[in-house]
C-alpha cells in the first residue's frame, strides 16, 4: 500500500520557524493562526494529492489563504 507522507528540508524548516517568530513580534495568537493554517494546506495535500499549482523541478506550489506566503513541495510517495 502506497501512503503520502510529508517532511520539511532542514531549509525549509528554518524558514517556517522564521515566519512563525515574525508573526509573534505583532501577536501570539497570529502565530498559532499561521501553523494552523499551514497544518490545513498539509493535510489537504495529503488528501488531495493532485492539488497544487505546478510549479519549478517538479514541485507543486500550496498558496495559503490567509497570509501571503506560498510553499514549494515535492510530494514523494512512500511504499509501506
Amino acid at each position: 500500500m502506497s501512503k503520502l507522507t510529508f517532511e520539511l528540508d532542514d531549509a525549509a524548516e528554518a524558514e517556517f520557524y522564521k515566519i512563525i517568530d515574525y508573526y509573534k513580534q505583532f501577536d501570539r495568537s497570529l502565530s498559532h493562526d499561521f501553523i494552523q493554517e499551514f497544518e490545513d494546506a498539509v493535510q489537504r495535500l495529503i488528501k488531495f494529492p493532485k492539488a497544487g499549482h505546478p510549479y519549478l523541478h517538479q514541485t507543486k506550489r500550496i498558496l495559503l489563504n490567509r497570509f501571503r506566503f506560498a510553499f514549494s513541495i515535492r510530494c514523494l510517495l512512500s511504499m509501506t
